[in-house]
């Protein structure tokens, strides 16, 4: 097998790596939209709930 045709070691760790991290990445996007949308909701259940107690 000819050195051209072959992955270094090196390389396809740093591959896989970079992999790994997208994947975490994608992952905790995900978990920060989902906290950002219950943030948005927080303000309007506190102010329904201060209507609802005055």
């Amino acid at each position: 097998m000819k050195a051209q045709n072959t992955t270094p070691a090196a390389m396809q760790e740093l591959a896989d790596k970079y992999s790994a991290v997208k994947q975490k990445l994608a992952a905790v996007t995900e978990n920060l939209a989902k906290e950002q949308v219950a943030s948005a909701v927080l303000p309007r259940i506190v102010a329904e709930l201060d209507i609802a107690t005055s």
